[in-house]
Order: C-alpha cells, then structure tokens, then sequence
C-alpha cells in the first residue's frame, strides 16, 4: 500500500474512509479550515492549511496523492511534478457530468435533469484537464424515480467510499508504473 498525502476541502468522508481503512496517510492538506482538518487532527495525521499548495509541501516519502473531495485547481506546475502520481474522485460517471462547475450536489441535479437511469462515481488521474484524466475505475448506482440531489449523493458517495479504498489499497494493480502517465 503506497504513503499517501490527501487533499480535502470540506467534511472529510473520503479521508475517514481512509483512515477507517488502514490507509498510510502521511498527510492531509486543505486549502481552507473545515470538517477534514478536524478528522485528521483527531486521527493524529499531519495536516497542512494552505491556499496555495506548491510541490515542496508535499511529504518526500508520498508515493500517492489523493484528491478526496478537494475543490481547488492544482496549479499545472504542481501537476506536472507529480504526474501519474495523483487520483481524484468524482461523483459522477466519467467523462459525463466533469469538468468546471461540475461537484457536490450540482453533479446530482444534472444527472436528475437529464432523466438518466444510472449515476455513480468515478476515480481518475489528475491531468490538467477538470476531469480529464485517464479513468481508472468506477461504480454505478441506479437513479431513483423519486431522487433528490441528496438522496442520489448518499448512495455515490458509499459506493466512492469504497472505491477510493479499494483503488489505495491495491494501487500497483490499478496502476502499473509503467502506465502512470496522463
């Protein structure tokens, strides 16, 4: 399982699925005071609070970094430096429902609005594309004829909870060195 740096910006599911899975989470990093700082403090996880993170805040023995609900842009240097190296998670099927403008619960209307039958989650390379990179796995939930945004979200994010898990803990097979690229 790879040292891994998390990357949050609000409540903090994706990192205490984490940290309730065993994860090595070297560091969280948040670009503002919320829920997640408090999970990791209480976890005893080195946190960071910057609104602009650049590569030397990342801890050298960081194998992995994992964007879990992080919603700042990186900075294409930051990207660059790290590429191949850093995951994000999307409530959504990719490359549906991506890109600027497209998180939380904006995602869930826009499924519902469009009438689709099927919604879930998606986790992806970070390239410095919104959403753009390579897919490296997703899961689907149905669409509920009486949904809401927040009825929908509740099943995508149980089902981004474990796919995030399952992704970490098995990274080499998700992610062959040879294929860490974007």
């Amino acid at each position: 399982m790879p040292a891994i740096s998390v990357f949050c910006s609000g409540a903090g599911t994706n990192l205490q699925a984490l940290i309730d899975a065993g994860c090595d989470i070297r560091q969280v990093i948040c670009n503002r005071e919320c829920q997640a700082v408090k999970r990791a403090e209480r976890a005893g996880i080195p946190t960071l609070i910057t609104s602009t993170v650049c590569p030397n805040d990342v801890d050298p023995q960081v194998e992995l970094i994992v964007l879990a609900g992080y919603l700042k842009i990186l900075p294409p240097q930051f990207v660059a430096t790290f590429a191949g190296r850093i995951i994000n998670t999307h409530p959504a099927l990719l490359p549906r429902y991506g890109g600027k403008g497209m998180f939380g619960l904006h995602v869930h209307q826009a499924v519902l609005d469009a009438k689709e039958k099927e919604s879930g989650c998606s986790v992806h390379l970070v390239t410095d594309q919104v959403d753009g990179g390579r897919v490296l796995a997703q899961r689907k939930v149905p669409v509920l004829p009486d949904d809401t945004p927040k009825s929908l979200q509740e099943r995508v994010i149980s089902q981004e909870h474990q796919l995030l898990v399952e992704i970490v803990k098995n990274w080499d097979k998700y992610c062959p060195k040879e294929k860490r690229k974007y």
